[in-house]
């Protein structure tokens, strides 16, 4: 297995402008223009009451280098991700740095760490943080912030019943992506299914059709 996509969901807002000189606004309209967007300003994200803004200015990050993914249980994770993909982590150890930890915005990072690498080089972080502990977050596809690691296969019937008798729980049926729900059309046809982690990180496996999600 190896990944097709990683997809994040963003909570983004809409420009709110004044009205220009000379420019009225009905009673009653909040004077949204979605068509118009400030000067240099190519999107507004909040994030816990902290809108940041950004440049429309491309920075060009193509390449993927690893997934990071915060576990309450280092042992559980791993055997559960090395039962997955196939591979044994490549690299473990401990970690104590309190400028690591102010690096992300936390006090100090005490944890325990795992990196299981797939077949394209893309490594699977699998980081225990002991102090400070966080909250599980159990984001279901549709939480803003929530996102999902997919990973591609080549048969996806028996590596769907594989999983199946092996004892993966799929957060629903498997399903086929049909005529108006894809582009281009080559990629009708492409099968997908959903399914946690341990802690509840969401994942999918996927055969791609007509270069979908390539």
């Amino acid at each position: 297995m190896y990944p097709a996509h990683a997809s994040i969901i963003l909570r983004s807002a809409r420009m709110r402008d004044p009205p220009s000189s000379g420019e009225s606004v009905s009673p009653g309209s909040s004077g949204i223009r979605p068509a118009r967007v400030r000067a240099a300003t190519a999107a507004r994200l909040g994030t816990k009451g902290i809108v940041m803004t950004v440049s429309g200015t491309s920075m060009n990050l193509t390449l993927a280098a690893h997934v990071g993914i915060s576990v309450s249980n280092l042992d559980v994770s791993i055997a559960f991700y090395q039962a997955l993909t196939g591979r044994a982590p490549v690299a473990s150890g401990t970690m104590h740095s309190v400028p690591f930890g102010g690096s992300q915005g936390l006090s100090a990072a005490e944890l325990r760490y795992a990196t299981i690498n797939l077949d394209n080089s893309l490594g699977i972080d699998l980081i225990e943080f002991r102090n400070p502990p966080g909250e599980p977050t159990r984001g279901a596809a549709n939480r803003p912030g929530s996102m999902h690691l997919c990973l591609r296969v080549d048969d996806f019937d028996a590596v769907y019943r594989r999983m199946k008798e092996a004892g993966y729980s799929f957060l629903g049926e498997d399903y086929t992506f049909i005529a108006g729900e894809v582009t281009p059309e080559a990629a009708l046809g492409t099968k997908v299914a959903y399914f946690n982690d341990p802690d509840g990180t969401n994942l999918e496996i996927i055969q791609p059709k007509g270069g979908f999600a390539a």
